[in-house]
């Protein structure tokens, strides 16, 4: 699988935001039209009050596979960003839901990464720590 497109990226971080799910291996076209279709409904409906990270079972911002970020990582550092399906998945150790679990790609073993990035229910999102 090749890159991904600044506007692929755009597109899946907008079907996100609106709480879809989505195997990796859709197509733009397709993507677009489940994104299209779930602004329409947002538009028409207002959106539920957000559940507290404790209702939900969820970590909190910040936090990862129950562990604080190390806010000593250097700027610049290569991590991931992945969401899961609404209902969460498990993968390589770890639970992934629709918020987003950050990794630092130095603390995966390359198997890991791997297993996450073939599963087709994971988005996966290549990012660089910012600077503080």
């Amino acid at each position: 699988m090749g890159e991904k497109t600044p506007e692929r990226i755009a597109l899946e971080e907008k079907a996100l935001k609106l709480g879809l799910s989505f195997p990796g291996n859709i197509g733009d076209e397709k993507l677009a039209e489940r994104v299209a279709e779930a602004e329409a409904r947002a538009k028409e409906t207002p959106p539920p009050p957000a559940a507290s990270p404790a209702a939900t079972g969820a970590a909190p911002a910040g936090v990862k596979d129950g562990t604080p970020a190390d806010p000593a990582t250097p700027p610049g550092l290569a991590v991931i960003e992945v969401h899961g399906p609404a209902r969460g998945r498990w993968r390589a150790g770890r639970h992934f839901g629709p918020e987003a679990v950050v990794l630092d790609l130095a603390a995966l073993s390359e198997a890991e990464l791997a297993l996450i990035r073939a599963d087709p229910l994971l988005v996966v999102v290549d990012r660089v720590r910012p600077a503080s």
